[in-house]
């Protein structure tokens, strides 16, 4: 009896162990879409009557800055078929190039902990935005890359608008204090 409880905390030890070696990939993986997620801009853009007037303008940004966005998000990662070239940034983008097969989200973290209404989708195609009209925005992501001190992150989001506007970005984040920031932004396309 004794040796059958020493081996389950033996056992239980070492997945402990085996799974804090991993948690990186997918807690940071999560921290890094659920950033991204947070910062999508609120649509739409303000008109110059307002830009020129800042009491309005801040109202403005204020009344949007509470709107909950609805969002769309496959839960597979997209596997970055764009052939790019990043001077500042190529030994992370060769590590995500090597990311060839897609992973599953971890999504109940993300919708969690998102500032904005998401909801899981498990392949886009054409009529997503007819059969979901009051979806704002549709989101997928690459892996995603990080540097050995996981200190930086690089990814690919791809995102839409609509059926017919979308847009692939890069991502370069860095780690500061414990939460991620965007440091640059790369548009790789737009339709």
């Amino acid at each position: 009896m004794r040796l059958r409880i020493y081996l389950n905390i033996l056992l239980c030890f070492f997945s402990i162990s085996c799974n804090s070696q991993n948690e990186y990939t997918e807690t940071d993986s999560s921290k890094v879409y659920l950033k991204i997620l947070n910062e999508l801009p609120h649509l739409p853009p303000p008109s110059p009557e307002i830009m020129m007037n800042k009491k309005l303008l801040k109202k403005y940004t204020d009344s949007l800055s509470k709107k909950k966005l609805n969002v769309g998000l496959l839960t597979k990662t997209r596997v970055l078929n764009d052939t790019i070239k990043l001077d500042n940034h190529q030994l992370l983008l060769s590590l995500l190039n090597k990311k060839n097969q897609s992973m599953d989200i971890n999504f109940n973290y993300i919708k969690s902990s998102s500032v904005n209404n998401i909801k899981a989708f498990d392949e886009f195609d054409i009529n997503i935005y007819k059969n979901n009209p009051n979806l704002d925005w549709f989101i997928s992501f690459s892996n995603v890359a990080f540097d050995k001190k996981q200190n930086k992150a690089l990814l690919a989001v791809y995102s839409s608008v609509d059926k017919l506007s979308g847009s692939s970005k890069l991502f370069v984040l860095k780690k500061k204090k414990e939460k991620w920031i965007i440091i640059e932004t790369i548009l790789l396309n737009i339709s």
